[in-house]
């Protein structure tokens, strides 16, 4: 099975030339604020697209994805193809021929964009994350996993 892997894609989702694969994951910012049209854009694109399954989680970018999530899912997930990862279950671990899936868009504090939440959150939320996932999609890295880099909050 081949994977391949996108993020922080802004908006320029069009001009990507991707290689074939079975799955595509997009860790998220598909858009620069997650609006309307943004979001039906990316999702025409993204649902069209010739993987046999495609997950996504949203970024702190794409707001609307926080903000009114049936709504962008009905925007993005166009079809069966499409699996949105929005934070609300952790427990959301999709299967495919054995490799388990699980995603979130939770991250830390970030100059008050979506899915931002404190590190007291993050530790309660992060501490449920189900057992035997051999993909974990997220846009930023879980608290305690690979996130121990300093980070700098200027951009």
């Amino acid at each position: 099975m081949k994977v391949v892997a996108i993020s922080d894609t802004h908006n320029k989702h069009n001009n990507l030339k991707l290689p074939e694969g079975d799955i595509l994951l997009h860790a998220g910012d598909f858009s620069f604020t997650g609006d309307t049209e943004s979001c039906s854009n990316f999702g025409r694109w993204f649902s069209n697209l010739p993987y046999k399954k495609k997950f996504l989680v949203y970024g702190n970018h794409d707001i609307l994805g926080e903000t009114n999530p049936a709504y962008a899912k009905h925007l993005i997930a166009l079809n069966d193809s499409v699996h949105i990862f929005d934070g609300s279950n952790l427990n959301d671990v999709y299967e495919i021929d054995g490799i388990r899936i699980c995603g979130s868009p939770i991250q830390p504090e970030f100059n008050g964009w979506a899915f931002n939440r404190d590190s007291e959150f993050r530790k309660k939320y992060w501490e449920n994350l189900p057992e035997k996932i051999d993909i974990l999609l997220t846009h930023c890295p879980p608290l305690s996993i690979l996130d121990s880099f300093p980070v700098r909050n200027t951009l």
